[in-house]
């Protein structure tokens, strides 16, 4: 039950008398969204704490805590990779396509190449995650993009699914690859090719997920469970959510002739700038290790240096992708989101009013409107103190002792601290359906 739905029947008055009056404890726990459970106003009960910390908003599975668990109850993470690999062992078993495999002088990849890259990418994901919280303080310091609730440091669920969804790239193994490119002018136009080719797909079914209720509750809705995201919520995925974006464009480009060594860098760089896009950090200016000139975002530009007139994706964008599900639907470039009107640049940047507005100083923002291409989104704003008027009413003791005891003051970068759980921020949390209904904590002015 809803704390600001609930009766006040606590202060009724009896007829001709004068109505009690609150308690200080009592004024003080309902300041901080506590439940109220009973007739009397000094009967409440503290809000349970969920196990997981508020970070990602995504429910706690039970399934998730091992591999063994997952997949006894998530078994379509075994039997569709299956039967995808068998698709494509049976192409070396249709002569006709058998025959045309062998024309164009092409073989499988091998178990070895997956599982190095299976490998490589799973040691990724906690490689970068681990390096996220070792210098989450130090090198990362004021690079975060969301700052109203601390940084997850063991979801422990989130990886044992990313896991399991980075376990289901072997079936490459039997993916037909074209001997490799014979000069360098060879390879990276092949990589721009097929580089852009799989930019505009995955535009077009990101979009059509996002767009399609159905799908999107059925395909890529668990994605996004994770509105803060950190590393391992890049494939934090359904694994139909995975074949679609993945492993059929892999395996297009991969038949239609890209030579081995494309589909490989292909494959090690996109898992590398996916665990970075969400790792929740502005990544662009981050020293290198052992060369404290050099950003990544400069190492990274170099790497990627055909996508530059086509503008390259960042961490910043699909944070903002993520915190408000609109926007920045295309994987490596930003023209297309740009010529669809659907490109946002997130935080930390001249477009992202929130960072903005949270670099200087000013009151928290909260998505609350819809992004309308052109037009900054609506927003609304949640105030870091107790308005003037509650003040007046209060008194300024009474202030500092809410203050004191749960409500978030300003910090001196003008964003607001994340308090301790249970308290006035934490009650004006979006509402999670995982963890029941929202408690609100009543207005001030009415205790």
């Amino acid at each position: 039950r809803r704390v600001d739905a609930a009766p006040q029947r606590g202060f009724a008055a009896a007829p001709h008398s004068r109505p009690p009056q609150p308690s200080r404890k009592a004024l003080l726990a309902r300041a901080q969204g506590l439940q109220h459970h009973s007739m009397s106003p000094q009967a409440f009960q503290a809000t349970p704490v969920p196990p997981s910390e508020p970070e990602s908003h995504a429910p706690s599975h039970t399934h998730d805590k091992s591999l063994a668990a997952f997949w006894r109850a998530c078994p379509h993470f075994l039997y569709l990779p299956a039967a995808s690999a068998a698709i494509l062992e049976c192409l070396w078993h249709a002569p006709p396509v058998h025959a045309s495999l062998v024309s164009h002088h092409m073989e499988p990849w091998g178990l070895a190449s997956a599982a190095q890259y299976t490998a490589f990418a799973i040691l990724l994901s906690f490689a970068v995650h681990g390096a996220a919280c070792a210098f989450l303080r130090a090198g990362l310091a004021g690079r975060r993009m969301q700052t109203r609730a601390p940084f997850e440091v063991s979801p422990a669920s989130a990886a044992v699914r990313s896991t399991a969804a980075l376990l289901t790239s072997l079936l490459y193994a039997r993916l037909p690859v074209r001997s490799p490119s014979a000069s360098w002018a060879e390879f990276w136009a092949a990589t721009a090719v097929c580089a852009v080719c799989w930019d505009a797909y995955f535009y077009a079914a990101h979009r059509l997920v996002h767009a399609s209720p159905w799908l999107y509750r059925h395909v890529h809705k668990l994605h996004h469970v994770h509105t803060r995201p950190h590393c391992f919520a890049a494939f934090y995925v359904t694994y139909p959510s995975h074949l679609l974006l993945e492993h059929l464009p892999v395996c297009a480009f991969a038949i239609a002739g890209a030579p081995r060594d494309v589909v490989a860098w292909l494959l090690y760089s996109g898992a590398a700038a996916s665990f970075l896009d969400h790792s929740g950090f502005r990544v662009d200016d981050v020293s290198v290790p052992f060369l404290p000139c050099l950003r990544l975002g400069h190492a990274l530009s170099a790497v990627h240096w055909y996508g530059l007139p086509l503008g390259l994706a960042t961490s910043a964008g699909h944070d903002f992708h993520h915190e408000t599900f609109r926007g920045n639907y295309a994987l490596f470039f930003t023209y297309l989101d740009r010529l669809g009107g659907t490109y946002r640049a997130g935080r930390g940047c001249a477009e992202g009013c929130k960072g903005a507005a949270m670099r200087h100083g000013k009151d928290n923002l909260l998505e609350d409107g819809p992004l309308v291409a052109g037009k900054a989104p609506a927003v609304r704003r949640i105030p870091s103190a107790p308005a003037a008027d509650q003040q007046a009413r209060l008194g300024p003791a009474a202030c500092a002792e809410l203050t004191a005891l749960g409500v978030p003051g300003r910090a001196h970068d003008g964003t607001l601290p994340a308090p301790a759980p249970g308290g006035l921020w934490a009650a004006r949390r979006r509402r999670d359906p995982a963890q029941g209904p929202l408690l609100r904590a009543p207005a001030l002015t009415a205790a």
